[in-house]
């Protein structure tokens, strides 16, 4: 099925089967679990309409974290007659297509690999949540009232049993930063900052501080 200039492509499962093609990190390498890491925050900072300045990090625990933008917001729209709202199949779709992609196309990558993605999005005076899995349908986009801010927060729980033991999303913050795979470095104009939980690190725009 194609509209909109993109096409619908396999199941989520397709990524779980074969993440080096979809990620570029093998499901048995240690590296994957920071690697769906990265790639949330790759697509939070590329945003096609130049809106996102900021991509705050927060990892909350070995296989949960959030990233969040302060763009204008992933958008809630149909992209089609008789579509889910665009948030929804970002989430669970994945795509493929000629041109420029909206923002938030490839998201579904992330949700491959998680038991539960929250996607929170502030946009036009109204704050949205979006829950997703790999496994189930969605249900229905919320609107959970209205707000004055706007961005997008995805908030990830790693599928630990997919993983294995011991996976966990790596403890040094450059390495975290850093992107060995085929993915372009982040864009230069964009701010990172990671807050790390588990030990009170917080990495941002080159400089280490420690929670006290």
């Amino acid at each position: 099925m194609r509209t909109g200039g993109i096409t619908a492509g396999p199941s989520l499962l397709a990524v779980r089967r074969r993440p080096l093609m979809y990620l570029g990190v093998d499901r048995h390498d240690p590296a994957l679990p920071g690697q769906v890491l990265r790639v949330a925050v790759h697509l939070a900072a590329a945003d096609p309409h130049g809106c996102v300045s900021r991509v705050d990090v927060v990892i909350e625990s070995d296989l949960v974290f959030s990233v969040r933008d302060n763009g204008a917001g992933l958008a809630v729209d149909r992209i089609g007659p008789h579509r889910e709202p665009w948030v929804t199949e970002a989430l669970t779709g994945l795509f493929t297509g000629r041109g420029p992609s909206p923002a938030g196309m490839g998201l579904a990558m992330v949700t491959a690999l998680c038991t539960t993605v929250v996607t929170d999005v502030w946009r036009d005076g109204r704050h949205y949540r979006q829950w997703a899995d790999w496994q189930c349908p969605p249900p229905p986009l919320q609107v959970l009232g209205e707000t004055e801010e706007h961005g997008t927060r995805v908030l990830a729980h790693l599928d630990g049993a997919y993983l294995g033991s011991p996976a966990r999303l790596p403890l040094d913050i450059p390495e975290l930063l850093s992107d060995p795979s085929r993915h372009p470095a982040l864009p230069s104009d964009v701010d990172v900052s990671v807050i790390d939980r588990r030990s009170g690190v917080h990495r941002d725009a080159g400089r280490e501080s420690h929670d006290r």
